[in-house]
């Protein structure tokens, strides 16, 4: 699990460190990868947050 977070932690970074619009930070859209990690109940611990 790791691994999938550190590849979505690392597309945000990469995302603000190109820089950005109001209109760019507006229509990001992350990976399908990081879509499907943040949605599986397993990647949350058992307070709801995701873990890291």
């Amino acid at each position: 699990m790791m691994k999938a977070m550190s590849r979505a932690y690392d597309e945000i970074v990469e995302f603000i460190a190109r820089g950005s619009t109001p209109d760019a930070v507006a229509d990001f859209e992350p990976s399908q990868d990081t879509k499907d990690y943040v949605a599986d109940p397993d990647s949350q611990g058992t307070d709801g947050r995701i873990d890291c």
